[in-house]
């Protein structure tokens, strides 16, 4: 996706920003991304679709794509990126399986610098080991919000913080209500220990 490329070096030092979707007026886009030299719409959201498909997950669905706003400052070979993305995941329930859609509002700020840079010996401070490293002239703003997308989604996602998950016995979904197994059912982990007898 060539319109996610960006050249370092026609990044003016004032900044440039980028609008996803885009479809906002421009008296509603934060102070901050007016102020800059620059501004980038990229509309549309069928071009979303292809680039979310690299999370590679089951049952994971971005039914609505993704909007938000980023903007990249530059200073000789560093790149200050900030952006603010808002999207909704579907997933399936960790615990009972059933779909749900999940809303996302992301805030980041990453540090990127040339790869030309890293590898010079010079004296890492505390403050450096948050950097991000990136080659060759040009800037993948895709694999910024890829990234960023892939590290809120949870491991294990949850429909509720209280699902109460499948009935190990007949595999009917608790939250709809319990089920007929009654006060016999156990945990299949220990059902051994049913016939165990201490004297």
């Amino acid at each position: 996706m060539d319109f996610l490329l960006f050249k370092l070096g026609e990044i003016p030092s004032g900044g440039t920003s980028i609008e996803i979707p885009g479809r906002r007026a421009f008296q509603q886009w934060p102070e901050s991304v007016r102020r800059l030299e620059i501004h980038t719409v990229i509309d549309g959201t069928d071009w979303q679709d292809d680039l979310l498909g690299v999370i590679q997950e089951v049952d994971l669905a971005f039914p609505r794509g993704f909007e938000g706003t980023i903007s990249l400052e530059r200073a000789n070979n560093t790149l200050v990126v900030e952006g603010h993305i808002q999207t909704v995941a579907q997933r399936a329930c960790g615990r009972c399986t059933e779909l749900f859609n999940r809303d996302f509002d992301i805030s980041f700020k990453s540090v990127f610098t040339h790869e030309t840079v890293a590898g010079k010996d010079v004296e890492l401070k505390r403050e450096d080991l948050d950097l991000n490293f990136f080659h060759g002239d040009m800037f993948d703003i895709g694999q910024v919000i890829i990234e960023q997308i892939s590290l809120s989604l949870p491991i294990k996602p949850l429909c509720q913080d209280d699902c109460l998950g499948l009935c190990v016995r007949c595999g009917k979904n608790l939250n709809d209500g319990i089920c007929g197994c009654g006060d016999e059912s156990v945990d299949v982990r220990f059902e051994k220990l049913k016939n165990l007898h201490i004297k």
